[in-house]
C-alpha cells in the first residue's frame, strides 16, 4: 500500500521559505509585468530586479545576493560606486555647476565635460558664422564689377577678408576669395608715376592733369594719390603718385602713349618721371613679406656673416624666394600671400 503523501504548509513567518514558494510557483523569471520580486535579508526587504541587483526601494544597508550587508546605498547602488557617481550621498546624480570650475580645487571629470561640450558648440557656433560672413563676401563680390570699386570700398573688403581669415576659413577658400577681391583692386586700372621732384601736393596735382591732358586722357582720371613716407606726426611726400584711370584697358592705352610720347620728355617739369602699371594690394603685401623675411634672417645668429638677398622670380618659374648665400632659404609660390622657410630655419615664422 503506497505511502500517503502529507502535504505541508510553509510557515509565512519563515523568509526562506516564502522565497521558495514564489520561485516554485512562478519561476526565476516569470514576474509579471510591473512588478518586482522582493528578497529578505537582515534588516528588512528590498526590491531586485532580474540580474539581482537592488533598485529604488531598497532598505539602506541591506545587500542583494552577492553582496555583504551594508554594500548598497540608499539608492540600491554599490557603495563604492556609489561614493563616486553620487558623492553627496543622495542617490541622485551630482549637478554639474555653471560656469568655470572653481580655480583653487581640481576640477571633477563631470565639469571637464561639461567645458569641453561648451567649447566644442561655441566653436561650432563661430566656424557657421564665419561660414556664413564667407558666403555673404562670396555673393556681394560676384556682383560686384570693378569699375564700381573705390579705394575706400575696395580697403572695407580687405578688412572683412581679413576678419575671415583669422576667423579660421579654410586656406582653398581663403586663396579663393583673395583672387577675388584682388580682381577688384583699383590699382588693376591705375597708373604709378615715379620721380618727381615736386614736393608741394597741390602743385603734383596740377601736374598730374597737365600730363594726362597732353595725351587726351585726363577725362579719365577718377583719383589722384600721392605716397606719403615717415612716420606719423612727421609724414613727407614721396617723389611717387598714383593715377587711377576708369578701367584697365584706359589703364594700358594711357601707358602705352606717355612711354611713346617723345614730347613728354622733353618738358623739363616731366624730365626724369617713369610711368608704371601700379602694384596691387596683394603684389604689395608678398613683397613686404619677402623684405620681412629678410630683417629676420639678418637677425638671425645662424646667419652672421652672411649675405641675404630676394629672388624676384626663380628660373623657370612663377615662384620668389630669399636665398642665404645662394641657398634658399625661403620659398613663396605665386598663389601665396607669405611664403614658407626651408630647412634649417623652419623655426621662423613671417
Amino acid at each position: 500500500m503506497p505511502t500517503p503523501t502529507k502535504e505541508t504548509k510553509e510557515d509565512p513567518s519563515d523568509p526562506g521559505a516564502t522565497r521558495k514558494s514564489a520561485l516554485k510557483k512562478t519561476g526565476a523569471n516569470a514576474s509579471p509585468p510591473g512588478k518586482v520580486p522582493r528578497v529578505a535579508g537582515e534588516t528588512g526587504e528590498m526590491d531586485v530586479d532580474a540580474c539581482g541587483f537592488g533598485t529604488g526601494s531598497a532598505v539602506a544597508g541591506m545587500g542583494p545576493p552577492g553582496f555583504p550587508s551594508g554594500s548598497l546605498s540608499s539608492g540600491g547602488v554599490p557603495v563604492d560606486l556609489a561614493s563616486r557617481l553620487f558623492p553627496n550621498g543622495s542617490g541622485i546624480e551630482t549637478p554639474v555647476p555653471e560656469g568655470p570650475p572653481n580655480p583653487d580645487e581640481e576640477p571633477t571629470m563631470k565639469q571637464m565635460f561639461a567645458q569641453m561640450l561648451k567649447m566644442e558648440t561655441n566653436l561650432s557656433t563661430k566656424i557657421d558664422n564665419v561660414q556664413m560672413q564667407f558666403e555673404t563676401l562670396k555673393n556681394e563680390i560676384q556682383t560686384v564689377k570693378q569699375e564700381m570699386v573705390t579705394k575706400t570700398i575696395f580697403q572695407s573688403l580687405e578688412d572683412r577678408v581679413r576678419a575671415l581669415e583669422q576667423g579660421g576659413v579654410n586656406n582653398s577658400q581663403m586663396n579663393w576669395m583673395l583672387q577675388q577681391v584682388g580682381r577688384l583692386d583699383p590699382a588693376n586700372k591705375s597708373l604709378c608715376l615715379k620721380g618727381f621732384s615736386e614736393k608741394d601736393a597741390a602743385k603734383r596735382f596740377k601736374l598730374i592733369e597737365q600730363l594726362f591732358d597732353s595725351i587726351g586722357y585726363n577725362a579719365s582720371v577718377q583719383n589722384v594719390e600721392h605716397i606719403w613716407t615717415g612716420p606719423k606726426g612727421d609724414r613727407r611726400i614721396s617723389p611717387n603718385s598714383v593715377v587711377e584711370l576708369s578701367s584697365r584697358a584706359v589703364r594700358e592705352a594711357a601707358l602705352k602713349e606717355l612711354k611713346e610720347d617723345n614730347s613728354i620728355a622733353s618738358k623739363s617739369e616731366f624730365q626724369g618721371i617713369k610711368f608704371d602699371r601700379a602694384k596691387t594690394s596683394m603684389q604689395r603685401k608678398r613683397n613686404d613679406s619677402l623684405h620681412r623675411v629678410c630683417d629676420l634672417l639678418k637677425k638671425d645668429p645662424r646667419s652672421q656673416g652672411k649675405s641675404v638677398s630676394i629672388q624676384w622670380q626663380i628660373e623657370e618659374s612663377k615662384d620668389r624666394g630669399v636665398q642665404l648665400d645662394g641657398v634658399s632659404i625661403f620659398l613663396q609660390k605665386s598663389t601665396d600671400l607669405s611664403g614658407v622657410f626651408l630647412s634649417p630655419f623652419q623655426d621662423l615664422v613671417v
